[in-house]
């Protein structure tokens, strides 16, 4: 070694052994779709397309085929996202954990605002912290100051860490619609794949909330010599929700995190949009697999997605102003229009094309709440998925439910647990129907029983669902005595004790 010391030596590989390891994962060059958002009858498509078959962003040579369902979909354009003008809806996943150290997260934080730096004009961004709790940290915007103070303040400080809550409330996050967002949303997180939660969300939960309406999630994998099998599992893990999602799991070859977050920045940009046209679609609701081929010379390569077709939006008819009669002429003298009475005309004209805007408001607001109905009664046919193949109870559990505030007419309800219960308003639906309270939804919460116990989850109603004065963020056990709060309606579940169930319910726990 010449002059150098066989000691210092030493030192300098124990410190690179104790600094800790980005994950290695497979290069993904193949066709992906990630993304699709629909407004029929066109189908925007974001996808990732092999560099062999798209050299230098000519898609002349790629032909795309599909199909929705059972109808054909017809292809209107391919062209690379980079010229197409959109925005992206970033949503940074931070871990504030201690499984990273104080210099990693530093280092990750420098990472991230350098990718806020790097925003287009049409892209924004928001924020979500998972450790002992998930929170929104910064709701999407495109101020990029903003995004880079709330990134600075956070700190690794908690000492649980709910990975799974965290990547569900981003995928909520990413799958809204606001109006003033791009349609394109990811999910950008670095994690160890660890949850260590007791009680939280588990693994097929989350792969649960991936099969329908996928964003893709972009994961960093990271963890701390030496290797472990359990590391590896967690890190397979982390590797299964971003394909499932869509994305993938990020190769760093040990690069500084600047450098993986340039590297996923180029990666997210140099994608496709695939510009579909499907006329024979119906939107009612229900799950749909959009499937697609691409062929590129002698090459063919399919991939698709699950996806909810909502109904088609109707245009609704401009209100007609009401024209104001006009006033007859007195015989003997010329017509003759007073300063008072051009006012009172004018007064009521505007009155009129006021109530019926309020009228035609009110009739599109009944619509959409009925469309939301069906397409949360829908959703109920997952739960059902689940217990496909399992023995149901011959008999059901009579759950009874008394109104502890005094608004409302009726006193309690009562309903027989022998499939899921669904709660609302619209009595096509629910099994209690609440109609007094015009703040419940027509479909608003629903109840199931599983393993001998009794679960509650909301249904994407207007104003939530609480229990216990919490408000539900996913699937929740609740048990004799609790409070369930539907708008202004507050309930008391009273379940029978177990000696007084039947012996086929008993025998389910």
């Amino acid at each position: 070694m010449g002059g150098v010391r066989p000691g210092l030596c030493l030192t300098v590989l124990i410190l690179l052994m104790a600094l800790p390891l980005p994950l290695y994962s497979d290069e993904t060059d193949g066709f992906q779709v990630e993304q699709a958002v629909v407004t029929l009858p066109n189908i925007k498509v974001y996808a990732r397309i092999p560099d062999t078959a798209s050299a230098d962003n000519d898609t002349s040579r790629i032909k795309i085929t599909g199909t929705l369902g059972t109808a054909q979909t017809a292809t209107v354009d391919v062209k690379p996202f980079a010229q197409s003008g959109e925005g992206v809806g970033y949503v940074f996943l931070v871990d504030i954990s201690a499984s990273l150290k104080p210099p990693q997260f530093q280092h990750m934080r420098e990472a991230i605002s350098n990718m806020i730096d790097k925003m287009a004009r049409k892209d924004m961004a928001g924020i979500i912290t998972f450790g002992k709790d998930v929170n929104i940290a910064c709701d999407y915007t495109a101020d990029k100051n903003e995004l880079k103070a709330k990134i600075n303040k956070l700190k690794p400080s908690d000492e649980l860490t709910q990975l799974h809550r965290g990547l569900v409330k981003a995928v909520e996050m990413g799958r809204r619609k606001d109006a003033s967002l791009p349609a394109r949303k990811v999910i950008i997180t670095l994690s160890d794949g660890e949850d260590d939660f007791a009680g939280g969300m588990t693994k097929d939960e989350v792969i649960d909330v991936f099969k329908v309406d996928r964003v893709p999630i972009y994961a960093i994998g990271f963890y701390s010599p030496p290797s472990t099998p359990k590391k590896d599992e967690h890190l397979k893990t982390l590797g299964e929700f971003a394909r499932r999602s869509g994305g993938e799991l990020i190769r760093a070859n040990n690069l500084p995190y600047d450098e993986i977050y340039t590297m996923l920045h180029n990666r997210i940009r140099n994608s496709y949009i695939i510009n579909l046209k499907c006329a024979d679609c119906s939107g009612d609701g229900q799950v749909f697999r959009l499937q697609l081929a691409l062929t590129a010379g002698t090459a063919q390569i399919a991939d698709g997605m699950d996806i909810r077709i909502l109904p088609r939006a109707k245009p609704s008819p401009r209100p007609t102003p009401a024209m104001p009669k006009p006033v007859a002429p007195v015989e003997g003298r010329e017509p003759h229009t007073t300063a008072a009475q051009l006012y009172l005309i004018f007064a009521v004209t505007i009155l009129l094309v006021l109530i019926t805007i309020i009228a035609m408001r009110r009739k599109r607001r009944l619509r959409q709440q009925h469309n939301a109905a069906r397409t949360a009664y829908a959703a109920t046919t997952d739960v059902q998925r689940l217990n496909e193949g399992q023995p149901q109870p011959a008999r059901g559990i009579r759950l009874k439910f008394t109104v502890l505030n005094r608004t409302q007419k009726t006193m309690s309800y009562e309903a027989v647990l022998d499939k899921p219960i669904v709660m609302g308003r619209n009595k096509a639906y629910c099994a209690v129907t609440v109609t007094d309270d015009i703040e419940i939804s027509g479909v608003h919460c629903e109840i199931s029983k599983s393993g001998g116990k009794f679960y509650i989850k909301d249904l994407g109603s207007t104003n939530g669902t609480m229990v216990n004065g919490v408000s539900l963020t996913s699937v929740q056990k609740i048990n004799d005595g609790d409070t369930i709060t539907l708008g202004q309606t507050e309930l008391r579940i009273s379940m029978p004790a177990q000696e007084d169930r039947q012996p086929d319910q008993q025998a389910d726990k």
